[in-house]
């Protein structure tokens, strides 16, 4: 019999609920448009009064990579919500 012989491969990341539902969240018709560095607010995306503080880690044409210090982790936002960027 034949072995067969798997390579191990780049490892996949496990997903939370809430990293899908972050990624799907869409509650603005206008794309943030941030840089990486920026600080972002983003304003009660699943709960009223409940807002997400981190820095933009990299940013292409659907979503933005957001790391936030409360959770120790970067967090996959569409650029389709509502949110206040600071530029530095």
């Amino acid at each position: 019999m034949k072995k067969l012989n798997f390579q191990k491969s780049e490892k996949f990341q496990k997903l939370s609920l809430f990293d899908l539902a972050a990624a799907r969240v869409k509650n603005s018709k206008v794309l943030v448009q941030a840089s990486p560095g920026d600080l972002i607010e983003i304003i009660d995306p699943f709960v009223v009064g409940e807002s997400f503080y981190g820095i933009v880690m990299s940013c292409d044409e659907n979503y933005i990579n957001v790391y936030h210090s409360d959770s120790r982790k970067i967090i996959k936002w569409n650029r389709c919500v509502n949110c206040k960027v600071t530029q530095l």
